[in-house]
C-alpha cells in the first residue's frame, strides 16, 4: 500500500533526494504544505531530476494553500495536482502511513 509524505519545509533538490531514496516507495504521494509548496517553485524543483524521481508519484498540494501564497500561476499544472482539505483527508485514509518531512 502506498504513503502519503507531507512536505512542510522548503527543501532543495539534494536533501529531498535523500530522504525521498531512503523513506519513498512507488506510487507514494507527496504533498506540499505550507513552506513546502515553495519547494515547487524551484528550478531544481522543475528539473528532469526530479520529475524521473517522482515519475510514479503523484505530486500534490493544497489549492487552498496555493491561492494563499497568490502562486497558483506559477505551479506546473502538469505535474502537481491541487487538491481540496476533503481529498486530502481521503488520501490519509487510503494511505498505509503517513509520514511528515
Amino acid at each position: 500500500m502506498s504513503k502519503l509524505h507531507l512536505i512542510q519545509t522548503q527543501l532543495d533538490l539534494n536533501s529531498f533526494s535523500k530522504q525521498y531514496a531512503r523513506l519513498a516507495t512507488e506510487k507514494d504521494s507527496l504533498l506540499f504544505l505550507n513552506d513546502g509548496i515553495l519547494s515547487l517553485l524551484s528550478s531544481e524543483f522543475n528539473s528532469s531530476q526530479f520529475k524521473r524521481m517522482t515519475i510514479n508519484c503523484s505530486i500534490l498540494v493544497l489549492d487552498d494553500q496555493v491561492e494563499a501564497r497568490a502562486i497558483d500561476n506559477d505551479i506546473d499544472n502538469l505535474l502537481v495536482k491541487k487538491i481540496s482539505y476533503q481529498e486530502f483527508v481521503d488520501y490519509s485514509l487510503k494511505s498505509s502511513k503517513v509520514i511528515t518531512w
